[in-house]
């Protein structure tokens, strides 16, 4: 029997919620929310499906983790906090110039989300639920994985179909490219996490706020990605500025997940 899914339709509103200001205010960060809204669809599938060794744990995982992005948001958006600096990256204006392009705005925000809510999100999760080790997150880890790897060509048609730039360059890096450096991300949290669960908790925070200033410099090497800036300026040439418009196609219907999960 699938676990409850109510807290998972929660998460699902509140992004919509975001979707919605971000349309209203023709902002760009709600091209981040717009994935985010077909990746959680993918994961609640999955969930109803039995997909997922623990899919009660998963729950779980799914909303601790969006929570953290939601923190980031609107300490940004509303201005009483200040997100962690890695979040922060994708936030700003940056320098008031060019605007990013779709890609851009997307690496920035899920450099902050993978490399570091991720590790911070599996220790706390291992932490609320004792009996669970590191290790015996890791199959679900792993078939998460796999669930968005799943997601990145229906993305990348999506953003090409705005995009023709992108569509270009598509041909040349291939989603495998793309696919693979998620792993790393992905892979580098979760080293993350098992350094974590080896420290005393009076000893965590202080290995976040590190964590964060150690990621904050990739956030923004995908604004200036020296030496391949002209790349990013030929693609913004061609690329649509209809930001509602974009929006909408990235918040498309999600891929279904391929069967085998690891």
């Amino acid at each position: 029997m699938p676990p409850n899914l109510t807290p998972v339709d929660d998460v699902l509103d509140e992004i919509r919620s975001i979707i919605k200001w971000c349309k209203e205010s023709a902002s760009p960060l709600g091209y981040f929310a717009a994935l985010y809204l077909r990746v959680t669809l993918a994961i609640k599938q999955a969930i109803q499906d039995d997909r997922f060794d623990d899919g009660k744990r998963m729950v779980d995982f799914d909303v601790t983790f969006a929570r953290h992005y939601f923190d980031a948001f609107y300490a940004h958006r509303d201005g009483k906090k200040v997100p962690p600096q890695v979040w922060q990256v994708g936030f700003e204006d940056h320098d008031g110039k060019d605007p990013l392009i779709i890609l851009q705005q997307l690496m920035t925000a899920m450099n902050a989300h993978i490399d570091l809510d991720l590790g911070v999100v599996t220790d706390e999760i291992r932490r609320k639920h004792p009996k669970a080790s590191v290790q015996s997150l890791h199959h679900d880890f792993t078939a998460v994985n796999t669930v968005l790897s799943s997601q990145i060509p229906g993305v990348l048609n999506a953003i090409c179909g705005v995009s023709p730039g992108t569509k270009t360059y598509r041909k040349w890096a291939g989603d495998n490219f793309i696919k693979a450096g998620l792993g790393v991300f992905r892979e580098d949290a979760w080293r993350f996490a098992c350094a974590l669960a080896a420290l005393p908790a009076a000893q965590r925070k202080n290995m976040i706020a590190l964590r964060d200033t150690m990621c904050a410099p990739l956030g923004r090497w995908y604004i200036h990605p020296v030496p391949s800036e002209w790349i990013v300026d030929d693609i913004r040439q061609q690329e649509s500025t209809d930001v509602v418009h974009i929006i909408d196609v990235l918040a498309s219907k999600p891929a279904v997940a391929p069967k085998k999960l690891w």
